[in-house]
């Protein structure tokens, strides 16, 4: 890491003094950041409340080594956990960690097929997801996948993804457990209305009888172990209107449920709410979300939900409300709330409060 960005500096402003063009490779990539400032608040029944300053910085290129082939990779702070990328501040002033987030390929190999493979940019990209209820933001998969689309008519378009997903590697063992997914869905285009719907199908396979680094400690065990395999069919949806409104630009509902059919019991989850605002593009634009969301103990694996959403726990519902304020052009303020309790018992609350200041290049 820290010889990459002399050798890559050095290239370009050598190659530029002497009047000479870039190499393809490096004239052909883009690079995007982004900055954010956090004071964050938690209140939980029975602990302290808590008040820390945090910050995150991200760092990512993208290159074009030919027509079909792009190599991607980002760097980001943090300390390793998959779903955050926060470093808070304090430590007597120490040094904070900056690690490889993804690094990955993508071919194009059709116009409408995509696959892609190694640590990917992010789960949002590797599948439809209108809410967060299943996987947090932060994740970067690892493992392979492939992107279908698909134009059926004018309005309505066809979409297929699908993922292996490692989850760990055992030297001892050839059981190593990982998961795949499929995901059919369309996307609908009507004047002014845009449907988007999914339905995927995960399938853990070697979870059982296993227990992973950065769990929550909220799915049954037996033995020190994982009790249950997760295999999760998740219908989800999102609608997006566009409104001729001077302050109000759009207005969204959305949606996903997740079932886990390997156990009985505290097997099921879903999120819904909505969306209205203006895409923050200048001042004084806004976007408001709204929403509630309930996910059972054992619907999903609990390495994966929501990190700020009850510490990422499952056996939580509750809701959340964000708000975000353009002050300049890439500079917006966020203001999100958490309200959550525990399923079993609701006397058990945590409250999260979060104030952002953004910043994107």
């Amino acid at each position: 890491m820290k010889r990459l960005f002399p050798l890559f500096f050095m290239a370009f402003f050598g190659f530029s003094l002497l009047g000479q063009s870039l190499p393809s490779w490096i004239a052909n990539t883009k690079v995007k950041g982004d900055f954010r400032l956090r004071e964050e608040y938690k209140d939980e029944s029975g602990k302290v409340d808590r008040y820390r300053t945090r910050i995150r910085f991200r760092l990512g290129f993208l290159t074009a080594i030919n027509q079909r082939v792009k190599i991607g990779f980002n760097f980001a702070s943090g300390s390793g956990d998959p779903r955050s990328t926060n470093v808070t501040l304090g430590d007597s002033e120490s040094k904070k960690e900056f690690n490889i987030d993804s690094v990955y390929f993508v071919y194009r190999v059709l116009d409408s097929l995509s696959i892609w493979g190694g640590k990917y940019t992010s789960i949002k990209h590797a599948l439809f997801r209108p809410t967060d209820l299943l996987w947090d933001s932060d994740i970067t998969p690892e493992g392979v996948g492939f992107i279908y689309r698909k134009n059926l008519t004018d309005s309505t378009g066809f979409f297929l993804n699908g993922s292996y997903i490692a989850l760990d590697e055992f030297k001892s063992s050839g059981a190593d457990p990982f998961i795949y997914f499929v995901q059919p869905g369309l996307k609908v285009n009507l004047n002014n209305t845009v449907v988007k719907i999914g339905l995927a199908y995960y399938s853990g396979v070697h979870v059982k009888g296993n227990v992973f680094k950065y769990s929550s400690g909220t799915n049954t065990l037996e033995n020190g172990v994982l009790k249950y395999d997760y295999k999760v069919f998740s219908p989800s949806f999102e609608a997006k209107w566009k409104v001729d409104g001077e302050r109000v630009k759009f207005f969204k509902l959305f949606g996903e449920y997740a079932n886990n059919t390997e156990v009985d019991d505290n097997d099921s989850g879903y999120e819904f709410g909505l969306g209205f605002g203006k895409k923050l593009k200048s001042r004084g634009d806004f976007e408001v979300k709204l929403n509630y969301r309930h996910l059972e103990k054992d619907a999903w694996l609990d390495i994966f939900p929501d990190s700020d959403a009850f510490s990422g726990k499952t056996g939580v519902k509750g809701e959340e409300i964000e708000v975000k304020y353009c002050l300049e052009k890439n500079v917006y303020l966020t203001v999100d709330v958490y309200n959550m309790k525990k399923i079993s018992d609701t006397n058990h609350k945590q409250k999260v409060v979060q104030f952002d200041l953004n910043f994107k290049f």
